[in-house]
């Protein structure tokens, strides 16, 4: 029975379609979620920021980057934002919340805007500014308007055009507001000293972890959909699936597969063989070969090695023995009167 099988490339571009459609069911059932967007962190770029990641990890900070953002439970735990998406109202509060219960936030001129909701830098000339006795290029500075409406601030550089870098006491936490994020990012974190000065930021108030973020991005994902394939109500459709699914494998098998017509070429019989090969020797001027085989198939294959009763001694002897002094006339006679005694031979069998 010949079992017609499956491509595994039809198997895989089904499962391709099912996980699509899958995906495609999650998406638009409306849970936002939120991803990282700018992918800033694993940029090795000079405009990036991976030198500042590892940079941190090399002077053993307890660094998490997170997929997901959620705010960290416990004290003591800063984020660090190099920029950020539109935050609701409600998500600012938690995060100001947060702060006040004892943590730190770090964020950069852009961060700074949407955490604050006002413009909070204005791009300048680059013009250095000093930080314990070092000197430092800036091509941004907080503006003093905004800095008048913060209680507790305290500037620890600036330029000649404005405040550079600010600590804002906020509980008990602090924000740490940057307003030229570009000092960290890869090409001038190659400077020893554009290092030695984030080390110096972070030093004193990080105790806990640091979780870096980046912009945000929107992602949609709803794990009551999976919850429901399995136990609500598209669970029927779920149970159809797997019965159709084992009836296939079912008639599939080997077993209960549906029987195939099968193709072969019709056995021909060893004489009609000799027959024809006989014509080729015979044409290639090799007759008495074919006529010494011919004898030999006669006398051990028709007569299995023994005289039939219906032959005579004399006819047994003459077709069983191939004769090399005949003609090819007189060969090709012998096969007919052979073929004659075959026949004979047979239809006495059947009898």
């Amino acid at each position: 029975m010949n079992v017609k099988k499956i491509s595994p490339s039809i198997i895989l571009s089904a499962l391709g379609i099912l996980i699509i459609i899958v995906f495609l069911a999650i998406t638009a059932s409306g849970y936002k979620g939120l991803l990282p967007g700018s992918n800033l962190y694993k940029n090795k770029s000079n405009h990036g920021f991976y030198v500042f990641y590892r940079l941190l990890e090399e002077l053993e900070y307890q660094v998490e980057f997170e997929s997901v953002y959620t705010l960290p439970d416990g004290t003591g735990n800063s984020i660090v934002y190099l920029d950020m998406n539109d935050y609701e109202e409600e998500e600012i509060g938690k995060l100001s919340n947060w702060v006040s219960s004892g943590n730190n936030l770090i964020l950069s001129g852009e961060s700074s805007d949407l955490f604050f909701n006002t413009e909070t830098t204005e791009i300048s000339k680059k013009s250095s500014f000093i930080f314990s006795d070092k000197s430092y290029n800036s091509t941004s500075h907080f503006r003093r308007s905004f800095l008048k409406k913060l209680w507790k601030k305290k500037v620890l550089s600036e330029n000649e055009n404005g405040p550079v870098i600010v600590t804002v006491d906020s509980g008990k936490g602090s924000l740490l507001l940057i307003s030229d994020i570009s000092l960290f990012n890869n090409i001038n974190l190659h400077g020893i000293d554009n290092a030695f000065l984030l080390d110096k930021l972070l030093s004193s108030d990080v105790r806990g972890k640091i979780y870096l973020r980046e912009k945000l991005s929107e992602a949609v994902f709803d794990p009551s959909l999976i919850k429901g394939i399995f136990q609500g109500r598209l669970s029927i459709i779920t149970i159809h699936l797997l019965l159709i699914f084992f009836f296939f494998l079912i008639m599939t098998g080997k077993r209960f597969s549906k029987p195939q017509k099968l193709s072969g070429k019709k056995r021909r019989k060893i004489s009609e063989h000799i027959k024809a090969t006989g014509l080729f020797y015979q044409r290639a001027g090799a007759s008495n070969l074919i006529e010494k085989i011919d004898s030999e198939y006669f006398r051990t294959v028709i007569c299995r090695n023994r005289k039939p009763s219906i032959l005579n001694d004399t006819d047994y002897n003459i077709y069983s023995r191939p004769s090399p002094e005949l003609s090819e006339e007189e060969i090709i006679i012998k096969f007919k009167q052979r073929n004659t005694l075959i026949e004979k031979i047979r239809s006495r069998n059947n009898v």
